[in-house]
């Protein structure tokens, strides 16, 4: 074979080869930018080693945001985990979220059904860049999970505190959060107790998955204080039974069970002065 014919006949398997070369590299940057964006990752976990962590308190409360993304139905009736917030892709979509500062640079855990539809969901979540770390997704979904989970909502009890038994704990220097779920414009135009948070907050009222992404990152901090400190919560509504109702909601999704309460009688029966705001919905 003469020079010339070899030379050619490199060329031409070169030429060849350069469209399998190129689609390969494609794939793999393809890869990077999907699974592995900005060096974060899709990290299956098992459950021993998921539950070794959600037991370490300090390293759940500073570093590990756990979110259930199974349908709301499944979450609330099945078997479900204490301090897990139950959510859907669609919560991941309001621009609301990117602007979360408490869990930037922190790690995120996933549980589902199973493992297949959990990673397929972490996988969508790696491509946003919500400026968390790594996202682990639960090997086996819920059934795989032995560690503490959440007892039934018609098992969950709480105890309602009168205005002198809320006086008195804050007399005697205990740390009482106390707040209020009325819509913001009664909370701040019609008075609330001096101290008190809105359950909205003064942003206001958005709609049922923005609100509860909401109330998820601005509770979580007191939730953590209850834990950790000499520190309770008391619910208050316009009435005694919505108060009741939400402190059980509250008791059930984080599994504190001895530090919540209700104000009796509702904010009508409260028995000292409230602070008005201007407040207008924006």
């Amino acid at each position: 074979m003469t020079a010339v014919l070899k030379l050619l006949l490199f060329v031409h398997l070169a030429f060849c080869f350069l469209p399998l070369t190129t689609i390969v590299y494609g794939e793999e940057k393809l890869v990077v930018s999907e699974a592995n964006l900005n060096g974060k990752e899709c990290i299956p976990i098992e459950s021993d080693e998921m539950q070794r962590r959600y037991e370490n308190k300090p390293l759940l409360f500073d570093n590990m945001f756990i979110f259930d993304i199974r349908p709301l139905a499944a979450a609330v009736k099945g078997k479900s985990i204490p301090f897990v917030k139950q959510t859907n892709i669609d919560m991941f979509r309001v621009k609301y979220i990117h602007n979360i500062e408490m869990w930037k640079g922190k790690d995120v855990y996933l549980v589902g059904e199973d493992t297949e539809s959990t990673k397929s969901f972490c996988e969508e979540m790696i491509k946003k860049d919500y400026g968390v770390n790594d996202i682990y997704y639960l090997k086996g979904g819920i059934d795989a999970w032995n560690g503490p989970i959440r007892m039934s909502f018609k098992d969950v009890q709480c105890e309602g505190l009168d205005s002198r038994e809320i006086k008195k704990r804050l007399e005697a220097g205990q740390e009482v959060h106390i707040i209020d779920w009325r819509y913001p414009e009664d909370f701040y135009n019609g008075g609330h107790i001096p101290g008190s948070i809105n359950g909205y907050g003064k942003e206001g009222v958005f709609g049922g998955i923005e609100d509860m992404l909401r109330g998820y990152f601005r509770f979580r901090p007191i939730y953590i204080k209850l834990i950790t400190d000499n520190a309770v919560a008391v619910f208050i509504d316009d009435t005694e039974w919505k108060g009741l109702h939400r402190c059980r909601i509250e008791k059930r999704a984080s599994g504190i069970m001895d530090k919540m309460y209700y104000l009796k009688g509702g904010i009508e029966k409260w028995e000292g002065p409230l602070e008005k705001e201007p407040w207008k919905q924006e």
